[in-house]
């Protein structure tokens, strides 16, 4: 990857820079040298390419440290850089603009020799080695049992999907995990409105439950159960957990259909809440915290004494009434995901959990476990919009959008995308009218024409009886104007980008990079046209297409879209 070649030049610039400034006698070089760690060496891209390939504002940085002005640690630094690069013939001139930025300049070619790795790696250009070895355990989706999928719901899974995927082209052991909240009271009102509706159907009616308010008893309103309902055998005599459960499976089949039919790939694990009781793990891990001392009895319940784990209060993980609350089962969950083995624990829960967060790491912080390991993505709000206008997500009598509703409508393609078309901790506008439209005002479509662009060329190609030379006969050197040149570049930060997504653990980049690839082939594509007179000149811009293919088409492999050969 270009970018790391040269953070690895810079690197050893800073240390010859700093170390010469200790012979000097400059005790805050001294200082700096043995705590080089706190200086983080990053590089930008410019908006603007007379301001080079890649800017840093580490010469400030060092200066600030060290007390000595930012120009000077500069050309230090930029004589250093041109010493080491002598053998690496990366770049090709460092500049000093402004109090202190660098710009490099990568040389051409080595842009053309990253074109010749796409053309020959192909659809395993842009994987990486920096999850070898390393398993991550990442959770999402885990909606209750006891309703379909809405468009909340779709965002989690299309984000932890996505996610998995691009943590699995990163080299790591990935296990995809769902959760299963299969016990607890919501299974006996489940049970008890199955039954009810399958009674009431059986006499020809609906639930009187719909139409009369019931003292002190809970209903599952949604239209969905009398479908649930229909699909369960068990004995009306049957206590309402065991009804509770007959439903619970019915609708989890539909969850699984739902989310097949969006393109979530399947889900290596599936945990259950009533498993982790009936195991004993619950038990051991009430058992572990109480001899910790962590647990003490208040007011008739059990207390976890969280606040000295770093949580802002203490949390009940028994109530008065003997009943345990999630928590303790959400604890018994991460311990069991830590005693696998894996290296990061993943969690992708709705905005609402936010205050969660705590009480969780600081019981696995409790029973011996690394809180840094474990990481909590909160999936914000999402806002269906049509006509400029706010779609109500649920009618007065409580029935919701669901998320197959909103596929069949737009598309799986379409609806993924737009999903993560917006940072994981934003609130999302989903815009059906622009999700729906056959244009270049439609991202996926814009994304997906660039694809089916090039299969044409290729077509053409053939059809006119072109040979495509071999990779070693190609001159890049023939792709030398401003649009070329910069679809090049744009393509060598494919890795960069998905390294990007995995450290900030946001697919969100990866949709803005397939973008911004896309615009600068169609662009390239006004500007230059691939098959001309010239046999050389076209095999080069040919072997150009290709690379932005294969790296079009990796992309949106990750992102679980189609690569259309023809649109």
């Amino acid at each position: 990857m270009i970018k790391l070649r040269v953070i690895s030049i810079v690197k050893k610039a800073l240390l010859r820079t700093i170390e010469a400034l200790k012979k000097d006698g400059d005790e805050e070089a001294l200082l700096l040298l043995n705590d080089l760690g706190t200086i983080d060496i990053s590089l930008e891209v410019p908006k603007d390419d007379k301001h080079g390939d890649f800017a840093t504002n580490l010469a400030m940085l060092v200066a600030k440290k060290i007390k000595v002005r930012p120009h000077d640690i500069a050309k230090n630094l930029i004589t250093q850089v041109l010493d080491i690069n002598k053998k690496e013939e990366l770049i090709e001139k460092v500049e000093i603009a402004g109090p202190g930025f660098i710009n490099f300049f990568i040389f051409k070619k080595v842009y053309k020799d990253e074109m010749f790795r796409i053309l020959t790696k192909k659809e395993d250009y842009g994987k990486s080695d920096i999850g070898s070895e390393k398993k991550v355990r990442i959770e999402f989706v885990s909606a209750n049992p006891t309703g379909p999928l809405h468009v909340g719901h779709g965002r989690g899974a299309v984000i932890g999907d996505v996610l998995s995927s691009i943590f699995t082209f990163a080299g790591y052991d990935v296990v995809r995990e769902y959760y299963l909240n299969d016990r607890g009271n919501q299974m006996n009102i489940l049970g008890r409105t199955a039954r009810e509706w399958k009674k009431a159907l059986g006499q020809g009616e609906k639930p009187a439950f719909l139409t009369k308010s019931s003292e002190g008893e809970s209903w599952y309103k949604g239209a969905y159960m009398e479908d649930v309902s229909q699909g369960i055998q068990t004995n009306l005599e049957e206590e309402d957990f065991h009804w509770g459960l007959a439903a619970a499976d019915v609708i989890l089949e539909k969850i699984k259909n739902d989310l097949a039919y969006f393109g979530v790939k399947p889900f290596d694990a599936w945990l259950s809440e009533r498993h982790l009781y009936d195991s004993g793990d619950v038990a051991e891990v009430v058992d572990t915290l109480r001899k910790k001392g962590l647990i003490i009895k208040k007011e008739g319940a059990e207390w976890f004494l969280s606040s000295e784990m770093g949580d802002d209060a203490d949390r009940v993980l028994k109530k008065s009434n003997g009943e345990w609350t999630y928590l303790t089962a959400d604890i018994a969950l991460h311990d069991f995901k830590f005693q696998t083995g894996c290296d990061q624990v993943i969690d992708i829960w709705g905005a609402d959990h936010h205050g969660y967060i705590a009480r969780v790491k600081g019981a696995v912080q409790a029973l011996g476990h690394d809180p840094k390991q474990m990481s909590v993505i909160l999936c914000q709000l999402v806002r269906l919009m049509r006509s400029g206008e706010p779609v109500p997500m649920s009618t007065r009598s409580g029935e919701f959008i669901e998320l197959r509703t909103i596929i069949e409508e737009v598309g799986k393609d379409v609806a993924r995308f737009f999903f993560l078309m917006r940072k994981v901790d934003a609130h999302l506008d989903f815009d059906l009218d622009v999700a729906k439209k056959q244009s270049m005002d439609n991202p996926v479509y814009y994304i997906q024409y660039a694809h089916a662009r090039i299969c044409n060329i290729e077509s053409v190609f053939d059809e006119e009886g072109l040979t495509q030379s071999s990779l070693k006969d190609i001159l890049l050197e023939e792709l030398s104007c401003k649009e070329e040149v910069f679809l090049m570049k744009k393509l060598s930060r494919f890795q960069e980008v998905i390294e990007i997504c995995v450290i900030s653990q946001e697919p969100y980049y990866l949709t803005v990079y397939l973008r911004e690839v896309a615009a600068s082939f169609h662009s390239f594509y006004r500007k230059c046209r691939v098959i001309t007179s010239d046999s050389e000149k076209t095999q080069a811009r040919f072997a150009l297409a290709r690379a932005t293919k294969h790296v079009l088409k990796n992309g949106l492999e990750i992102l679980g879209l189609s690569a259309p050969l023809k649109m």
